[in-house]
């Protein structure tokens, strides 16, 4: 006989019965939930969405602990696409926190990374270089991402804000800006080629650190990775030594997409295009040069017609070249370098001419310092020719301060006086002797003085002929003169008028007489006023 098994269902609306008799089951096709009751007729699911994980359709809030049995094939497959971890922020990882595995999001430690120091284990301290400012205690984590120590003394004492632990000699302790890790690199006294996979055996480190960086070093086909890359990225040089690569951001199925083949195409079509238009330009440039060709060549076989042979001997690096004779065509080891001239001038007290001036212009001081000369403007020719201006002996060197005289009467050449302006005061002062002040005199006229002093004299214009010339004129041309005619008393006797009297003519009568001293003399004379006469000495009115 055939078992037959009932099953209560329900078709329309969710919900299962109130109670179920041990055993019993019941279907409810809204959600499809299967129930059964137990030995105490209370009901109890056995299939639906809140009892497994469904196949298809969102299924939220499943709690609970979920372990898988250990072992091969106990495992749980999911798509990178489909796994979600919330609770952590964009660039962190996550990482174990325990043996239990539990996990939490980190930080990614920074690509830009710096070695700070070292690590003593035994003694608990460290010892940061100078570049990462010095001391000896642990920077705190959040400042330091990137930033690692080595252990160069193994032990089991960290330094303080380091992981606890065992550290072996190459360990390393390196931040992600939230905390310190430690990195189990120590142990390594030494390494083979099984150790790097390299043909030869490399000796001599202490720590991996190290042998890579001798690596790097000595073999030419050491190449260094990125710190960071996508999985089946393709790999492109960083630049061009061929030591450094970098993730190029492409897979090899991105090459193989249409999209990607019609983007590069049109990158090689732009690429292209512009290869043409500079060919282009390389066209145009061939032809203007090969127009300009013939120029060229003439300035070319200029320039090996000018060119200078070198010297035979080059004494000193750096000397002065100079040329071997006047053709121009050879050169010749100067014997000096421009410092040694530099020094020459300095000592000598030689001057420095202008970079360009005027051939034949006269050359004079540029500033102060007697050490500049610049280009005067004009010639010797020039300043000879000028009205007035006079030439220096050139047989002799003046003394300097004496004063220059005239060596002829043209007045445009100098030579040395001999005596200096006060060599002639002094002699003036000496001797009472005047000084002329005009340059040029007349013989035979008489000299005028030309200040107060009585040492100055110039040419009066006058001689003595000039002076007798101009009374006798003078005289010939008064009028003679009619005064009345008063005839004095005469004058008798040895004596001499006491008192002047003013006569208005010339004397009539003569005195007449031996002339001797006291001699008795007689005379008559005109004047407008003879009552001043008086006789003095004994002398009386006749």
């Amino acid at each position: 006989m055939v078992q037959v098994i009932q099953i209560k269902r329900k078709t329309t609306g969710a919900g299962v019965p109130a109670t179920l008799a041990p055993g019993e089951l019941a279907y409810n096709t809204t959600g499809h939930t299967l129930v059964i009751g137990d030995g105490a007729s209370t009901v109890q699911n056995l299939v639906s969405s809140a009892r497994q994980v469904e196949m298809t359709g969102d299924q939220p809030g499943i709690t609970g602990a979920k372990a898988f049995a250990a072992g091969v094939g106990n495992t749980l497959t999911v798509p990178i696409a489909g796994l979600k971890v919330p609770g952590g922020n964009a660039g962190e990882v996550l990482v174990a926190t325990d043996a239990l595995g539990n996990m939490a999001y980190s930080p990614l430690v920074s690509p830009i990374q710096q070695f700070i120091g070292s690590i003593d284990a035994a003694a608990g301290t460290v010892q940061i270089t100078a570049d990462a400012g010095g001391g000896t205690a642990l920077p705190g984590a959040a400042a330091s991402n990137g930033m690692y120590l080595i252990t160069d003394v193994a032990g089991a004492v960290p330094p303080a804000g380091a992981p606890a632990g065992q550290y072996e000699i190459g360990d390393w302790l390196i931040s992600n800006g939230v905390t310190w890790t430690h990195l189990f690199f120590g142990g390594i006294s030494s390494v083979t080629a099984a150790d790097v996979g390299v043909v030869a055996p490399v000796t001599g480190g202490t720590n991996v650190q190290e042998v890579l960086e001798a690596m790097q070093a000595t073999d030419a086909t050491f190449v260094v990775g990125p710190a960071l890359s996508v999985l089946d990225n393709l790999a492109s040089y960083a630049d061009a030594t061929g030591h450094l690569i970098k993730d190029s951001g492409t897979k090899i199925t991105d090459l193989a997409t249409t999209t990607y083949v019609d983007s590069e195409n049109t990158a090689q079509d732009t690429a292209q295009a512009a290869v043409d238009a500079a060919q282009d330009l390389i066209i145009a440039a061939n032809a203007a040069f090969v127009a300009a060709q013939p120029a060229i060549d003439l300035a070319q076989d200029t320039a090996i017609n000018n060119k200078i042979t070198k010297p035979a001997a080059v004494l000193a690096i750096g000397n002065i070249a100079t040329y071997a004779d006047l053709t121009g065509g050879v050169a010749l080891d100067g014997g000096r370098t421009i410092a040694q001239l530099d020094a020459a001038i300095a000592a000598r007290g030689d001057v420095v001419g202008p970079a360009t001036a005027v051939a034949d212009n006269i050359a004079v001081y540029d500033l102060t310092t007697g050490k500049l000369i610049k280009d005067g403007g004009t010639t010797i020719a020039a300043l000879t020719a000028a009205v007035g201006d006079v030439k220096g002996q050139t047989a002799a060197i003046a003394t300097a301060d004496n004063i220059a005289v005239y060596t002829g009467t043209n007045s445009k050449a100098i030579k040395d006086g001999a005596r200096t302006l006060g060599q002639i005061d002094a002699a003036i002062a000496a001797r009472g002797d005047v000084f002329s002040t005009a340059p040029i005199a007349v013989a035979l006229n008489l000299a005028a003085f030309s200040d107060v002093g009585g040492k100055m004299i110039v040419d009066s214009g006058q001689s003595i002929s000039s002076i007798q010339t101009y009374i006798d004129t003078s005289i010939a041309a008064i009028p003679a003169a009619t005064p009345p005619l008063v005839t004095s008393p005469e004058l008798t006797g040895n004596g001499v008028l006491g008192t002047p009297i003013t006569f208005t003519g010339i004397t009539t009568d003569p005195v007449v007489g031996t002339g001797a001293a006291g001699a008795t003399f007689t005379g008559k004379g005109l004047s407008t006023d003879p009552l001043v006469l008086a006789v003095v000495d004994g002398g009386t009115y006749v």
